[in-house]
């Protein structure tokens, strides 16, 4: 049986916000996840980072939200990432050429390290 998608989002520093999504995501779902990005942006957090790692499944809907937030996001002055998912899940964007297009990594750790921040949410030292 399928989990019905959800997600939670919590700050990491000044102008990041990461996203934690977890269970399945389609068209039924996605529109609450698309505005929480949307919110953040506005909230004046243009550093996204998307936690994939919970996603069971995701269809179209789910790729084009993601593909419009990076767009959004660089319009911002920001940037978009991803924690990859489940290999199962993660064919899906490497058979459309995604995996080429959204950078992503495979923890939130490395992820934060992109947007020069330590895992909570600090400025990373730099040597």
């Amino acid at each position: 049986m399928s989990q019905q998608g959800s997600f939670s989002s919590q700050p990491a520093g000044g102008e990041s916000q990461v996203l934690m999504l977890d269970g399945d995501f389609d068209r039924s779902n996605t529109r609450p996840f698309e505005q929480a990005l949307d919110d953040a942006l506005h909230a004046d957090r243009p550093q996204l980072i998307v936690d994939l790692r919970g996603v069971s499944s995701l269809d179209s809907t789910m790729l084009r939200t993601l593909i419009r937030g990076l767009g959004n996001a660089a319009g911002r002055g920001g940037r978009l990432a991803l924690i990859r998912p489940n290999a199962t899940v993660w064919r899906v964007f490497v058979l459309t050429g995604l995996s080429q297009t959204l950078p992503t990594f495979g923890r939130l750790d490395e992820a934060l390290a992109s947007f020069g921040l330590d895992r909570g949410g600090a400025p990373a030292a730099r040597d």
